[in-house]
């Protein structure tokens, strides 16, 4: 039958169950996050093959075109040195990033701001759901110890009882074999005033006569019919305490199979857990 050991175990379960499937949405979360990271990653790769390929069909750099200008217009010699600090103008070349350059630096700008921000809620979430893993393996480790020491308090409770209903049903059956005694001994004629007992055919006709009943005949029939509803009701007594000793014996058997079972499941459990102390913000 169901306990509430198996109560805590299955909500315990469905926790782990609904962790589960929270971890798996940011795992599917992160997955995607890491294949536009990929994505972009190819994109700039492939950006900078062609820039490569373009610059090796470059014949000339930005430094030989100013090195080229400045000796077609040397300065004269009687030009003002003020003129010297003047700079030329730049060289007009060709737009360095290309749109496709634009639209994959935006990419993978966006794809490492997103990374980011998947990682931080990927961290809190298995913080908390360590967290809470961890407040839900105590609490029903403190379940099933309580339960286990109720247990065991019953199981002796239990074997009390079950001595007390031996002593009650010896002590039964020892009042009925004195009952049943007693009743028996009511014919005999050491409790009369005549040496005749009061159920032979001669004192039974003897006693149609009026006025002729034997001396306490009426009070030892009434002892009789008390000591025949005494054995009756402890013939029922005594079947009830057979009853009840059934059901303790059945107690007894499922209790202590409910301790063994319990006392398992609480050692399998601490021995499968983390058992390690890594130092506080190392690890």
């Amino acid at each position: 039958d169901r306990d509430g050991a198996d109560d805590l175990l299955c909500a315990e379960m469905k926790h782990l169950v609904n962790s589960k499937k929270v971890l798996e949405v940011q795992l599917q979360i992160i997955q995607d996050g890491l294949q536009a990271l990929q994505k972009a990653r190819k994109d700039l790769k492939d950006t900078l093959k062609e820039r490569g390929r373009v610059m090796e069909l470059t014949n000339e750099s930005v430094a030989s075109i100013r090195l080229k200008l400045m000796q077609e217009k040397p300065r004269p010699q009687t030009a003002n040195a003020k003129l010297g600090a003047i700079q030329l103008n730049p060289i007009e070349l060709a737009e360095v990033k290309t749109p496709e350059v634009e639209i994959s630096l935006r990419e993978a700008r966006n794809a490492m701001t997103m990374s980011c921000k998947n990682r931080e809620e990927a961290e809190n979430a298995i913080k908390k759901m360590n967290n809470l893993k961890d407040a839900a393996h105590q609490s029903v480790n403190k379940g099933l110890s309580k339960k286990l020491t109720e247990t065991t308090n019953l199981l002796q409770q239990l074997s009390i009882h079950n001595g007390e209903n031996r002593k009650s049903l010896q002590m039964a059956n020892i009042l009925s074999d004195k009952t049943e005694l007693s009743k028996n001994n009511l014919m005999r004629t050491a409790y009369l005033t005549c040496r005749e007992r009061i159920n032979r055919p001669m004192v039974e006709v003897y006693k149609r006569h009026g006025g002729q009943d034997l001396s306490g005949t009426k009070d030892i029939q009434d002892a009789s019919n008390i000591l025949l509803n005494a054995l009756v009701d402890n013939s029922r007594n005594i079947d009830l305490l057979n009853l009840a000793k059934m059901n303790i014996h059945n107690d007894l058997r499922s209790k202590a199979r409910a301790i063994l079972v319990d006392g398992d499941v609480l050692r399998l459990r601490r021995r499968n857990a983390d058992h390690k102390w890594p130092i506080k913000n190392k690890y």
